[in-house]
């Protein structure tokens, strides 16, 4: 819960002063939270956990699960990459992530980035890929979680037009901007879909699928192209389809994203 302390000068001195000694006492040690992106303080957690090894740096762990560790006595990377039997934790889900938690000590070590290819399984991994078509679609957007109820401020489609990769950007610098924006990049998908009946739009992870539902409701429009793109199961998320864990923490691919959001197309000017 985030308190408006702004009027209140003694709350906001009990409060600094709290923050303050619980950086300065070692034994208080720093969890990851829901607030991490904005706090001013990221950095040095951030150094504190590459440093311990911490946990929270296992791709695709979660904080049930490293409750569990800790319980075990696992407290770290390297802890987690040859550990056994955890009470209460699933065989399969531990082996999962001491596979992880291997590579990314393996990469720790030697810098060098290793990867296991996962055995094929009916309905998982790469056997839940569509097949190529070339209408497909490669879609990201960026927001900004800082703006009044937050603002999606691009909208970025990648397709191939007689083998030559195009780009198109939908940018918004305001609320009428991002239902302008949106409408456009909704409007674009259908049409491509409608030219390309096999085609699908392929987006990594959750934030795209979420965000188009949220803007179709917050703007009350294109609630129809988007049900139907979703009732078609048009939209793709390759990291729930991974057959390959690598030796990651993340597997957000930011030199990707801004080659294609950098160029061709710059930020219009206001």
């Amino acid at each position: 819960m985030l308190i408006q302390l702004a009027g209140r000068p003694a709350c906001a001195k009990a409060a600094h002063a709290d923050e303050g000694a619980a950086l300065a006492d070692p034994a208080v040690p720093a969890e990851p939270c829901g607030h991490c992106a904005f706090c001013r303080w990221a950095d040095t957690c951030t150094a504190e956990w590459e440093e311990t090894e911490h946990l929270s740096l296992v791709a695709n762990i979660n904080r049930s699960q490293i409750d569990k560790l800790r319980a075990s006595g696992v407290t770290t990377i390297r802890q987690l990459a040859t550990a056994t039997r955890i009470p209460n934790l699933h065989a399969e889900v531990l082996s999962r992530l001491r596979t992880q938690a291997a590579l990314q000590v393996a990469r720790r070590d030697t810098g060098k980035n290793q990867h296991e290819m996962l055995p094929p399984s009916p309905g998982r991994g790469f056997a839940r890929l569509p097949k190529p078509d070339p209408g497909d679609l490669f879609f990201d957007m960026e927001g900004d979680p800082l703006y009044a109820m937050g603002l999606e401020y691009l909208f970025g489609l990648v397709h191939f037009e007689k083998g030559q990769e195009q780009f198109t950007a939908y940018w918004a610098h305001n609320r009428e901007d991002e239902k302008k924006a949106f409408e456009d990049t909704v409007d674009f998908m259908t049409a491509r879909l409608a030219a390309h009946p096999g085609a699908h739009i392929y987006h990594y992870a959750s934030y795209e699928e979420s965000a188009l539902k949220r803007l179709a409701m917050l703007h009350g429009t294109r609630e129809t192209e988007i049900d139907n793109i979703l009732r078609r199961h048009k939209l793709v998320d390759p990291i729930r389809s991974s057959a390959k864990p690598c030796g990651y923490r993340s597997r957000v691919i930011p030199s990707r994203t801004s080659r294609l959001f950098i160029s061709p197309t710059p930020v219009p000017a206001r």
